[in-house]
């Protein structure tokens, strides 16, 4: 008798991977490129034009700290505005994946009285265990919370009747805002390496558990993301005077991008065998030669 209905995951399974038009979203990374060295330009544009105006107008020291630590804050949501892209696409994939590989161990536990699947079921369920152990995406909303909240402060800081209070409380808080970005931003610029090697250890042990109940994933996913390192990002960014940082994001963009075309590939295939093998069942659940 089966440990459990391996019809009804398998439908369980299809809903799932129907569900990635929602979660996995395609960004044209082009298109943000655009749009961020937009703002970045006219951004850049309208402070040193509101600099020089207060220079040869001679509106003192203060107004001068204002217009510098506007121009601060501003820099900084146009950054935040471009990783939150990033950060919730990547959310609502791992937690769909997430939901996939649990799915995908119950299917194969309904078969594994009648294959020899223990032991790439063991691999799939240990490689589980390590991905859900050490990728723990940031929660978007708590990151936004981090990041807008200490800025949010520094706002009501910059004033242009400036106390040395005010200045002090103002840097502080933007530098609350600044570290929790690049601890943010840290965790994003690794996740797309480390989480399609961490996904393709787990389809390995999927596709052999797969061959031994008689199934045939025709189109595995391939490595497509090489390492990106977020130290030498960094410091060109800082080099360059924040340049840098639309192709930091369009970088990614595209990284992530590669990935859900390739394992949209492999969750066809996917859909493909569990159709053919679960569509010559009867109610019964017998198997029709």
């Amino acid at each position: 008798m089966p440990l459990c209905d391996s019809r009804e995951v398998a439908n369980r399974i299809l809903a799932n991977v129907h569900r990635r038009e929602k979660t996995d979203l395609v960004i044209e990374p082009f298109l943000v490129l655009v749009v961020i060295v937009a703002f970045m330009v006219l951004i850049n544009y309208f402070m040193v034009s509101l600099l020089i105006s207060t220079l040869r107008a001679g509106d003192g020291v203060s107004e001068l700290f204002f217009n510098i630590g506007l121009y601060m804050v501003l820099h900084l949501l146009i950054i935040t505005a471009g990783f939150y892209l990033l950060m919730s696409r990547n959310e609502k994939h791992s937690k769909r994946e997430d939901e996939l590989r649990s799915l995908l161990l119950e299917y194969f536990r309904c078969k594994v009285e009648d294959h020899e699947i223990q032991r790439p079921l063991r691999g799939m369920v240990e490689t589980d265990e390590a991905i859900r152990r050490k990728e723990r995406p940031v929660s978007t909303w708590r990151a936004l919370i981090w990041i807008g909240l200490p800025l949010f402060i520094t706002v009501l800081m910059v004033e242009p009747a400036l106390s040395f209070a005010a200045v002090a409380l103002g840097l502080f808080f933007y530098l609350v805002s600044f570290l929790a970005l690049v601890y943010v931003v840290r965790n994003i610029t690794n996740l797309s390496y480390h989480h399609e090697r961490r996904w393709l250890a787990f389809q390995k042990h999927m596709v052999d558990a797969a061959k031994r109940t008689g199934m045939r994933i025709g189109h595995p996913s391939r490595k497509t993301i090489g390492i990106r390192s977020f130290l030498v990002f960094i410091v060109v960014s800082v080099m360059t005077y924040g340049l840098f940082f639309p192709i930091w994001i369009w970088l990614l963009l595209k990284d992530m991008n590669r990935h859900f075309e390739e394992q949209w590939l492999f969750e066809e295939s996917l859909i493909e065998a569990l159709r053919e093998r679960e569509g010559a069942r009867d109610p019964t659940g017998a198997s029709h030669a």
